[in-house]
């Protein structure tokens, strides 16, 4: 079996975003390998986010993406630094876009040998009407995806 050398982490900044984290440090820990994080930010549908504008503490108005993106992006360092602090093998990033259609042409384009992505578990209702990026990735995906459920274990090994 050909060693994990790269893992594409695509993370929704909850609880279970660490976890798929600590999961892709395990399998590429062996082969010395690295972890991209993505966050996709999927801006309203309803309104363009650039039109919307958010006015900070200090005055400076903003578009919402903008606000949305630099919120994402200290979101996203915050957890990545808490997970793997010191790791240079680490890297993050936010996309915009829809996640499900982002993470599967990041996933092509990026020669990664693993996914490793978080579920809720959403069922019925609320999963025909919100539909599952898991779900969309698992199918469309042209490498492997190990979907690590809410509750999952911690990984074994050294992450």
């Amino acid at each position: 079996m050909t060693p994990v050398k790269r893992v594409l982490v695509p993370v929704d900044l909850d609880e279970g975003s660490r976890r798929s984290i600590e999961y892709a440090l395990s399998i590429v820990e062996p082969s010395g390998g690295s972890v991209d994080v993505v966050y996709v930010w999927e801006p309203p549908k309803l309104v363009r986010p650039d039109l919307m504008v958010y006015l900070n503490a200090d005055g400076q108005a903003m578009t919402l993406a903008e606000f949305t993106q630099n919120q994402a992006r200290a979101d996203l360092a915050k957890v990545v630094t808490e997970v793997a602090p010191d790791r240079a093998n680490v890297s993050a990033q936010v996309v915009l876009g829809s996640p499900a259609q982002q993470i599967l042409q990041l996933s092509k384009t990026g020669d990664y040998d693993l996914l490793v992505m978080g579920t809720r578990g959403r069922t019925g209702l609320s999963r025909a009407l919100l539909g599952s990026v898991a779900e969309k990735v698992v199918r469309l995906a042209t490498c492997p995806v190990l979907v690590i459920p809410t509750g999952a274990a911690e990984p074994s090994g050294g992450a």
